[in-house]
């Protein structure tokens, strides 16, 4: 079980930036795996970090290592639409440090107890366990992400009625302007108000995407305890 959640937890996160920047930010996918490129820094120092805490209970060793990867999940849930490239190279190498810190120390315990003849079975399953986990974890990004925009859209869409009088004020100006270009006033008023409900979507739909970080993050809280178990 533990095994399946941390690699699902693991693959799920990476597979939510590439899908966050291209689909939310306008990145190509170019620019997208440069903005995912420190992660792998982090698995580098991960790797490193694993060879110096060796001495270390393998079970001390995973402990830090999820510590670090909730770390870097929460640091991602504080991300926005204002951000710029720079703002995810830390949260990346802080993700790919904890996610090396927790696979080196899981496949190391797996194995620690497996005899040579039943090396090939052993590997055979821990293969398929991964799978399954990484299967897990990437599907149920999509699924996060649509269900979550839909939950965030339902809260925020109760509130875009002329009652509102922010939102009454921001129709108002966005309509003039409208006019001002040219467009009549029902014309200008229904743009005005198409261009907030766009707004409003892009809201929900980033507000998904730090709450399945915010999962993530809780997830490998649980899995936390059963480390010493």
């Amino acid at each position: 079980i533990i095994i399946t959640m941390v690699f699902g937890i693991a693959y799920g996160s990476i597979a939510l930036l590439p899908q966050m920047l291209q689909g939310m930010m306008g990145y190509t996918s170019f620019l997208s795996g440069i903005a995912a490129a420190p992660m792998g820094v982090g698995t580098l120092m991960g790797a490193g970090f694993c060879s110096l805490t060796s001495k270390l209970d393998m079970r001390h060793q995973l402990f830090m290592g999820l510590v670090i990867f909730t770390v870097g999940c929460l640091m991602f849930s504080t991300l926005n639409l204002d951000i710029a490239m720079g703002n995810v190279i830390l949260p990346n190498i802080i993700l790919g440090l904890g996610m090396t810190s927790v696979i080196i120390p899981v496949t190391t315990i797996i194995f620690s107890y497996v005899k040579n003849y039943e090396m090939t079975n052993a590997s055979a399953l821990q293969n398929l366990v991964k799978n399954v986990g990484c299967a897990v974890g990437t599907s149920s990004v999509g699924v996060l992400v649509s269900r979550y925009s839909q939950i965030y859209q339902s809260y925020l869409v109760d509130r875009l009625t002329m009652l509102n009088s922010t939102f009454a004020q921001r129709v108002s100006e966005m309509t003039s302007t409208f006019m001002s270009m040219g467009s009549d006033f029902v014309t200008a008023q229904h743009m005005a108000m198409g261009n907030i409900y766009k707004q409003l979507m892009m809201h929900s739909t980033i507000s998904a995407y730090m709450n399945s970080y915010r999962i993530y993050a809780l997830a490998t809280m649980i899995v936390i305890p059963l480390v010493f178990i």
